[in-house]
């Protein structure tokens, strides 16, 4: 069988979406899936959203993931995995201290006026100023947390230049508030920003210099943390090439604009909780509106949670209600970013695999896999490609040569007999073409399928892969805190499983790589001490 990954072996984009924790050990999942399976030789970009920058972050600068062995990327996965279920980086006791300073001394201060005993000016001067410079300057503390726990490089914080990724390109998506687009965080050039002002173009900075902690805060600037500003007139602007009319480069020029607007950024799931944004919006590649050279297979890791019915009782509380309102409303509104999105994805893969068309630049392929899905759930859905569902055949390469080889044949066989002027046809060579054509008919793309997937089904090695992501992953928190042992190696196992099956389902690899994907039970508890 001729497969995608023997006709050509296109560039992969990942993209990781948001999720908190949850969404960073799925991602790294799948990244260490990729790995195994040697398609990290063929990624050209990863991008993230929220939680998913977590690891998008941690990887650039802990390694190079297109030149990753399984043996060497085990150390990375085992640190961040380490970090996660040892330390996270808003815990309870963070979270209680932040709350009880942003709510404490006015409750306090107010409770002492009603009583009478009003506090002389010298006590209550101290006081609001320390509860409102811990109030404004919270989102400070997270990028702080974020770069003691993750991002730390030779003893300080980890900057652009230091990332050591080169031939992959790591994107973090968050959302300009004030311009309602996109802004994206590129390793390209030893770091890069666009930001779109427009529906078709945008502005590019270079930014070597700014703090790893900022793009990673900024693009997981949930609902309580403060929008991070930017000023882009302190960067540089990046350089332009300019061409002779005889194609001779000349001196590069900066890039001249009016006036480098400032950006207010928060989550990158506003827009997007898929990070799917930069790739099949902006197609935003090697550091800047690249159409002509974006990947042609994006493999989606979502990692977002499912949207469940919650209890009733805090929006009859007057005050409460209100803001649990607005909590939920935001919940919502992001599961409705990830859900019609994903669909729309899925549907466009059917249609290509059905039609037979080969991922390029004009047709690419969108690969989701999803944290609510187990891998046996995952393959069913896959194979609605090439069940009964769909009336018309699914033809193979290989059919369409058997079918243009007989029809040549037989054209060859009539112009014989009109050559040999002969009485009547040969039905005796006739009926020995048609004999041999009809034994060497190659199966449709509809049997192969299928067969391909429950050999799968039946690998003891997926048998295993099924038993360690068993569970419920999908309804871990969308929380920044530490997550439990076994929760944790139930998202890495989730990612690892789903995303194998994605790629021999889809014919990324053949048997060969699969025998090589091997996370093993004693493997994955090492992964996780």
């Amino acid at each position: 069988m001729e497969t995608v990954h023997d006709r050509a072996k296109p560039d992969i984009m990942v993209a990781l979406s948001g999720g908190g924790h949850r969404a960073t050990l799925f991602g790294l999942g799948v990244l260490l899936a990729l790995v195994d399976l040697g398609l990290n030789r063929r990624v050209v970009q990863i991008a993230s959203v929220s939680g998913g920058s977590i690891t998008n972050a941690y990887v650039a600068l802990r390694s190079r993931f297109e030149n990753e062995t399984p043996e060497s990327f085990d150390r990375v996965v085992n640190d961040l995995v380490s970090i996660v279920v040892n330390r996270g980086v808003l815990t309870t006791p963070w979270l209680a201290a932040l709350a009880a300073a942003a709510v404490a001394p006015p409750i306090i201060l107010a409770l002492t006026c009603f009583a009478g005993c009003t506090p002389p000016l010298k006590v209550t001067l101290p006081i609001l100023t320390v509860w409102l410079t811990l109030l404004l300057l919270r989102g400070l503390i997270v990028e702080k947390l974020l770069s003691f726990r993750y991002l730390r490089h030779n003893g300080r914080s980890a900057r652009f230049e230091d990332l050591q990724a080169n031939g992959v390109e790591h994107v973090i998506c968050s959302t300009d508030l004030a311009h309602g687009k996109p802004c994206y965080f590129s390793s390209w050039e030893k770091g890069t920003i666009y930001v779109r002002t427009h529906d078709y173009f945008g502005l590019g900075r270079l930014i070597p210099k700014l703090p790893l902690e900022v793009a990673v805060r900024a693009s997981a600037g949930f609902p309580g943390i403060p929008p991070k500003r930017l000023p882009l007139e302190n960067f540089k602007g990046k350089p332009k090439k300019s061409f002779t009319f005889g194609g001779r480069l000349r001196s590069p020029k900066p890039e001249r604009v009016a006036r480098a607007p400032t950006v207010y950024l928060a989550d990158g799931g506003v827009w997007n909780n898929l990070a799917t944004q930069a790739l099949l919006e902006d197609e935003y590649f090697r550091g800047e509106d690249n159409s002509l050279h974006v990947p042609s297979i994006a493999l989606v890791a979502n990692g977002s949670a499912a949207l469940d019915a919650v209890s009733s009782w805090p929006f009859c509380i007057p005050g409460w209600a209100e803001i649990r309102a607005l909590l939920r409303i935001a919940t919502v509104q992001n599961a409705n970013t990830v859900t019609p999105r994903a669909q729309a994805l899925k549907r466009a893969l059917f249609d290509s695999v059905i039609d037979d068309r080969a991922p390029n630049i004009r047709r690419l392929w969108s690969i989701v896999v999803d944290i609510s899905q187990s891998p046996q759930q995952a393959m069913r859905e896959w194979s609605l490609p090439f069940s009964h569902a769909y009336a018309f055949p699914l033809r193979s390469p290989e059919q369409r040569r058997w079918r243009g080889k007989l029809a040549s044949d037989l054209c060859k066989w009539w112009w014989g007999h009109l050559k040999a002027k002969s009485p009547g046809p040969d039905l005796n060579a006739l009926y020995e073409l048609v004999r041999d054509a009809v034994e060497n008919r190659p199966p449709s793309r509809k049997v192969e399928g299928l067969d391909r997937l429950s050999h799968l089904k039946g690998h003891a090695a997926f048998s295993t892969l099924c038993e360690l992501c068993a569970g419920e992953p999908e309804k871990v928190p969308t929380t920044l805190g530490r997550i439990p042992k076994t929760v944790a190696s139930t998202l890495l196992a989730r990612g690892y499983a789903n995303t194998l099956v994605a790629a021999f389902a889809f014919e990324l690899i053949g048997w060969d790589e699969l025998e090589a994907a091997t996370l093993t039970k004693e493997r994955l508890e090492a992964l996780i001490s």
